[in-house]
């Protein structure tokens, strides 16, 4: 713990010593809240109510007890951010998680007893009690189940190259429209469902006029009429953001999907030119055909670029295949979609299978001869 955390505990208790106290008498829990995480996402339940989510790139480095800690501070913030003065019980299938909430945190691994804080600060400003007990996965089924669906393709978003352009001509918006905690390009912003941070759920319930706001609404054309006949209605004053009709208009060329995917990574732009070094020339050049035929197809699917999923890459590739493209140039392929993937491709079991499927088909040519050798 370092020198400034002990201080402002310190000054938290010079404060709270002299009104601080304990309920002795255990009064009934105002509501049960449901969590369960995994690597993919957290997933949150209240009388038969759902909450969940994906996990930013850098959630996804930590543990899972992190992540569980994390899950059971998003369902306080989506179930429980209009109550006050009560006591809530959350039901949790992750030990370590439950010691650290009921203990109020822990001093074995800073970052769980950094989330745990904020759990229990969250609490405090609505003078709310909370107690975690320990429900087996089993008997989570609601939760778990709807926890291990989801997968990070199913967040869309605009490159940030691409959103700083805009930027840059429009000015700076206010508010995201339909936007998630995991892939907003304001602070405040708007989700389709229940999420922890944001301002409130549905943007077709409240009015657009008054805050100059960014839209990039998902792939569908009677949603993209009501957003236009909304803006109509209310002279509203915002950007919207929708794909071209030609897959063509939006490649911004190979070297710069490269650079937007390690910003995606979470590589510092500062760092990008010494990643780009780190790369070499020449691989690079070798990349840049495959990569624009990647874009194309991706766009034409309507598909994430750089969070593909197994079953994208093997339709790209066989698309490839079926077009008279090599092993080797497939192998190429496959390396260049990992390099702008923040999802790691090569461990893909289905994508090794069908690698072995095309050598196996390959028998004989100049590839195979030169893969035994």
């Amino acid at each position: 713990m370092s020198l400034d955390g002990l201080e402002s505990d310190l000054e938290w208790w010079s404060e709270n010593i002299s009104t601080g106290c304990k309920d002795i008498r255990f009064s009934q829990f105002a509501i049960e809240i449901f969590t369960d995480a995994s690597l993919t996402g957290w997933e949150s339940a209240c009388k038969g109510k759902l909450a969940n989510g994906t996990w930013t790139l850098a959630e996804r480095k930590n543990s899972i007890n992190f992540l569980e800690l994390k899950a059971a501070l998003f369902g306080l913030k989506c179930f429980a951010a209009e109550f006050k003065d009560c006591r809530i019980l959350l039901r949790i299938d992750n030990t370590i998680a439950i010691a650290y909430i009921n203990k109020m945190g822990g001093v074995m691994y800073e970052n769980l007893n950094s989330v745990t804080r904020e759990i229990w600060q969250w609490c405090e400003n609505r003078n709310i009690s909370i107690f975690a007990s320990y429900i087996r996965s089993s008997d989570n089924v609601e939760a778990d189940e709807e926890c291990r669906k989801l997968t990070p393709e199913t967040e869309f978003e605009l490159a940030d190259y691409a959103f700083d352009l805009i930027t840059e001509t429009f000015g700076e918006p206010e508010i995201d429209l339909f936007a998630t905690r995991t892939n907003k390009k304001c602070d405040t912003f708007i989700s389709w469902k229940r999420d922890p941070e944001s301002e409130t759920t549905d943007a077709f319930t409240i009015s657009w006029k008054e805050r100059f706001f960014y839209t990039f609404p998902p792939f569908s054309p009677n949603l993209i009429l009501n957003v236009l006949k909304k803006i109509k209605n209310e002279k509203a004053n915002g950007i919207l953001v929708e794909t071209p009709s030609s897959v063509e208009i939006d490649y911004p060329g190979g070297r710069e999907c490269i650079r937007a995917a390690l910003i995606k990574q979470g590589v510092p732009k500062s760092a990008i030119d010494v990643s780009l070094a780190l790369i070499g020339e020449s691989t690079i050049k070798s990349y840049i055909p495959v990569l624009k035929k990647w874009w194309s197809f991706c766009r034409l699917k309507r598909e994430n670029i750089f969070r593909p999923t197994s079953s994208q890459v093997i339709e790209f590739l066989q698309t490839e295949f079926d077009r008279g493209m090599s092993h080797s140039s497939l192998n190429l392929a496959r390396s260049a979609i990992s390099l702008v993937a923040t999802t790691d491709i090569g461990n893909y079991q289905i994508i090794r299978r069908f690698f072995r499927g095309v050598i196996r088909l390959h028998v004989g040519s100049k590839d195979h001869l030169r893969l035994l050798l």
